[in-house]
């Protein structure tokens, strides 16, 4: 379980050991998971990052009567980035006495590369459980069953993305009448996007029942005339299931449309890198805070924002208990 190490000599060697596992650590890219493939992450060189939102409702009309020009439409969408640390501290004298002390504090290094993916999803599944009470760029909340299909344009109506009533994604119904919905999206000119459900984003809670469900090939369903058996539209069309741990409300479900958020993304991650003196500190012998106690510190820090854009190709639906 533990390997047997070289103990430091010194303050120095204990951190600059650090430093060389951390730089190991880089070499093995941590893949992508659900937060990278179904949103966008970029770089940013700024605090705060504003983003012209472009939606050209381009369209032929009858060249009967006069011309018509319209104008390109344009919200903004600004993302601000916030500093968020990891750190650990140890003493000294255990480090250079104490195997288990010492391997703790390598293995710290090894995984700071790891934890940061972990906080892409940490805080992206914020934004989806938070997204009926976070604004998006037309200035509805992002899950809102009232979103305008073009915002400059009021008479083209409006389109969901949000099923308030509590429905149970182990009923296969439940599932194809959101997909239907889903399917009712508009786009600027107010036309049918078309959009198709192909994947769901659930719980770790609920992600077994669903790939037993998804898995059989005949399900009961319950009919007028008394429960039958057919077979499982879910098995037939092979509905992306995803599992996502970080929803710490376990019963509400998504559907996406996995080829449409490439192009309409539901959410974007930037992330700054300010240097190398800024994301990583050390406190070492010199310190005040090893005077008072003997302990080295050391600390990773990353810069991020975290933002929902397009609510085109995502659908919220609550859950039920």
């Amino acid at each position: 379980m533990f390997e047997h190490l070289r103990l430091p000599q010194s303050a120095r060697e204990a951190i600059r050991e650090w430093n060389d596992r951390f730089a190991a650590s880089l070499l093995s890219p941590v893949p992508d998971g659900w937060a990278e493939t179904y949103g966008e992450v970029g770089p940013t060189t700024t605090i705060q990052t504003t983003f012209p939102i472009s939606y050209i409702d381009t369209q032929f009309r009858s060249s009967r009567g006069p011309l018509t020009f319209d104008d390109f439409g344009s919200r903004e969408v600004t993302l601000a980035v916030q500093e968020y640390q990891t750190g650990r501290r140890a003493e000294l004298l255990r480090l250079k006495l104490d195997q288990i002390v010492y391997q703790q504090w390598l293995r710290h290094a090894s995984t700071v590369n790891i934890a940061e993916a972990q906080h892409r999803a940490k805080q992206t599944a914020k934004l989806l459980e938070d997204g009926e009470n976070i604004k998006c760029y037309d200035d509805e909340k992002f899950f809102s069953t009232k979103h305008p299909a073009n915002p400059d344009k009021p008479q083209l109506g409006t389109f969901s993305n949000f099923q308030t009533v509590a429905k149970s994604p182990l009923v296969g119904k439940n599932i194809a009448d959101e997909q239907a919905e889903m399917s009712m999206v508009k786009d600027p000119n107010g036309d049918l996007l078309g959009i198709e459900a192909d994947t769901m984003f659930v719980s770790g809670r609920l992600y077994p029942h669903m790939v037993d469900l998804i898995n059989k090939q005949f399900v009961g369903v319950q009919t007028p005339g008394g429960a039958v058996t057919e077979s499982n539209s879910l098995s037939i069309q092979k509905i992306n299931v995803v599992k996502i741990p970080q929803l710490n409300n376990t019963l509400d479900w998504y559907l996406v449309d996995s080829t449409k958020v490439k192009q309409l993304v539901p959410w974007v991650i930037l992330r700054m890198n300010p240097g190398m003196e800024l994301e990583q500190r050390e406190l070492g012998v010199g310190s005040d805070t090893f005077m008072k106690g003997g302990y080295l510190h050391i600390s990773r820090h990353i810069w991020y924002a975290f933002g929902l854009f397009f609510p085109h190709a995502i659908r919220k639906i609550k859950g039920l208990a």
